[in-house]
């Protein structure tokens, strides 16, 4: 089973998996592991580990990346879709998940949605999701939805923007 997070771009952009690189070397990884409510102890060692085992590489197929952060076990599988692929996804989103607009929030995502030209998913396992591979994925999402201008959507729930990271624009809740 798997879990995505993905991020809908008006304006295509490559996958790079050097620049992927340096935006997590960059990043704070501690922070971004205790913000998904792990202990202290839980933090140190997953951010440790992620340090040690810390791989971003291209697969060789269609330009998708695979970023590993752990000495075993599934990685972040990360894929950029375009043309026909990405307009199936799109328009799949807009009528599965993206009911008539109620609120600002939703008609902004629709509105976005509709527009956008780029569909990257980043795929996790599902216990990933609940611990540094969500803070791993966010972060890229959020460096690709900026270079894109783009919207991340996180487990098929809460949409945001890079421009006000910790601000859901809309979840299905509303």
């Amino acid at each position: 089973m798997a879990e995505w997070i993905s991020v809908y771009g008006l304006h295509p952009v490559g996958l790079n998996a050097e620049a992927m690189r340096r935006d997590l070397d960059t990043a704070d990884l501690w922070t971004e592991a205790e913000m998904l409510g792990l202990s202290e102890d839980e933090v140190d060692a997953a951010a440790e580990s992620a340090l040690c085992h810390l791989r971003v590489d291209p697969t060789g197929e269609d330009g998708a990346i695979q970023v590993r952060w752990k000495p075993e076990g599934r990685p972040i599988q990360i894929k950029s879709l375009t043309g026909p692929e990405a307009q199936d996804q799109i328009a799949e989103t807009l009528a599965e998940h993206l009911p008539p607009a109620t609120c600002p929030g939703l008609a902004r995502v629709r509105d976005h949605v509709g527009q956008a030209r780029q569909v990257v998913n980043l795929e996790m396992g599902i216990e990933d999701a609940q611990h540094l591979g969500a803070a791993l994925s966010g972060l890229l999402a959020f460096s690709l939805a900026e270079a894109s201008d783009g919207l991340v959507w996180f487990f098929d729930r809460d949409w945001a923007a890079p421009a006000d990271r910790a601000v859901t624009i809309w979840t299905p809740d509303e």
